[in-house]
């Protein structure tokens, strides 16, 4: 038996990964078909696409994906909507790559492909334990199956010719990329130089004055910015919770929550909740563009029925949360785009205190820095707060604070016991820090020359995807796309549509 064909599962993989921005596989359902006497599902391009050809794709790859995750799994909902979207895209994408292929007039040589197969073996052919020695992919193995016949030279082919097919025309829209001996040689500075040194740490936090901010000050900060308290469509919610531990007190509790939707069909949600001596709870603004309900977070279905189908009053179904069961009434639909002032007053204030702490702290840092160069010997004396780093790379986060581009490019400018200037955080609000820059690695020269030119040719790669992603990206945002899937399938609400 050919070893491809005994590892189906890993030649679905492969192949699904293999167009440009890939496929994530998720779920498979069947369609409505009543809901439309067309047998159009959408138009992309010029090119019409029938309900047969989009079942049957959305076919394939869901069931692949199923038995690829075993026999007995049910999918969710939320896989039916991510296989169908998915699919849905690749069919466009296909539809781009196959315009700029006959464009273009790209072709792939057996010659190419031949020469593939044999000096790039797939990640996934790597993993298989029939090519591996000692835990480590075994190429003499590899070639081995080749020669005897061994693998499925044909699925292979195809597997192969598809990717090559996208890179050669990737060198036909991008062209021979330049990369400069100089972007080599950083390139290896920033993936193996790395220094240790010291940060003081000028900390917002650590300010013990808390300044008292007025309401007028606060009404004037939300009028000069209220662009940034766009918060987008939002619901709020009445819902009841019951709790159970076992399945008698589950049922018990869904038998509850089933009376207590048909009273409020009778007599409206707070009524029923009364006369059955159940508590209602109430949300705060649920964002329609990021639901996430309380107790139970963000369920698709309960999106499309709460957001989509429910007016003022109506309830949703019986939802399951861990340990409970819940029933949420909409309350009431802002499609106001900004908080009110009164929305956001409390937490307002708490973030104009922090601003006026970290404005104290960078003052701080400023007066500290203005004064005698011996910086780290004189935080020692206030006892300011040192962060030590050690062994980082260029880019890598930084102790206690994370991502910071500014710092971390800035100490990599620095020799061996000098200090930066004062840097201050803009953005995050994390106050202002000088560094000193401790020890720095020595690099290895020889080790750059021999790998130099597979430093260019990964520069390149990298170059090259990124541009042939925006030649990409815009011909898919002045493709023309018709999407009708929402008349046949009945889980795909027209907000999800591309």
């Amino acid at each position: 038996m050919h070893i491809l064909r005994k590892h189906s599962k890993v030649i679905i993989v492969i192949t699904a990964a293999l167009f440009v921005g890939g496929m994530v596989l998720m779920g498979f359902s069947g369609m409505m078909g009543s809901g439309s006497n067309k047998n159009e599902l959408g138009r992309i391009g010029d090119k019409k696409v029938s309900v047969q050809e989009f079942s049957q794709k959305f076919k394939e790859v869901a069931y692949n994906y199923q038995k690829s995750l075993g026999d007995d799994v049910q999918l969710s909902k939320e896989q039916l909507v991510e296989v169908n979207n998915q699919v849905w895209y690749q069919m466009v994408q296909d539809y781009v790559i196959e315009q700029a292929v006959d464009d273009y007039d790209v072709e792939v040589s057996a010659k190419q492909v031949a020469k593939a197969i044999k000096e790039q073996p797939l990640e996934q052919i790597k993993q298989m334990k029939e090519f591996q020695t000692d835990g480590e992919f075994d190429q003499e193995k590899y070639l081995q199956a080749l020669r005897l016949g061994q693998l499925n030279v044909e699925a292979l082919e195809s597997i192969y010719k598809q990717r090559l097919l996208i890179e050669n025309l990737q060198l036909e829209v991008v062209g021979d990329v330049f990369v400069s001996d100089e972007d080599v040689r950083q390139e290896y500075i920033d993936q193996n130089q790395t220094l240790s040194g010291k940060l003081i740490w000028f900390n917002p936090e650590n300010v013990k004055e808390d300044q008292e901010v007025s309401l007028q000050e606060m009404q004037q900060f939300y009028q000069a910015n209220r662009q940034a308290f766009k918060k987008g469509e939002s619901r709020v919610f009445d819902y009841v919770e019951l709790k159970f531990t076992d399945e008698s007190s589950k049922s018990k509790a869904e038998e509850k929550l089933q009376k207590l939707l048909t009273l409020s069909a009778e007599k409206g949600f707070e009524q029923a909740a009364k006369e059955l001596k159940l508590t209602i709870e109430q949300s705060e603004d649920v964002l329609k563009a990021t639901a996430n309900f309380p107790v139970v977070g963000a369920k698709a279905d309960l999106l499309d029925e709460m957001f989509v189908q429910a007016a003022v009053g109506d309830c949703s179904h019986i939802v399951q949360a861990d340990e409970s069961l819940v029933i949420f009434c909409l309350k009431s639909i802002d499609i106001s785009p900004i908080y009110s002032f009164d929305q956001v007053k409390d937490k307002l204030s708490k973030v104009l205190q922090f601003q006026a702490k970290a404005g104290k702290s960078v003052q701080e840092g400023r007066e500290f820095f203005a004064g005698k160069k011996n910086y780290l010997t004189r935080a020692g004396q206030k006892k300011l707060k040192v962060l030590s780093i050690k062994d980082i790379k260029v880019g890598d986060p930084l102790p206690e604070l994370g991502e910071f581009p500014a710092l971390s490019e800035s100490l990599f400018s620095l020799d061996e016991g000098e200090y930066t200037d004062l840097i201050v955080d803009t953005l995050m609000g994390r106050g202002a820090f000088i560094g000193k820059v401790q020890k720095r690695s020595k690099l290895d020269w020889k080790e750059f020359a021999q790998k130099k030119e597979s430093l260019k040719e990964a520069i390149k790669a990298q170059k090259n995807v990124k541009e042939f992603n925006m030649w990409f990206s815009g011909q898919f945002r002045f493709l023309k796309v018709e999407d009708y899937r929402y008349n046949f399938f009945d889980y795909i609400p027209k907000q999800e549509r591309m």
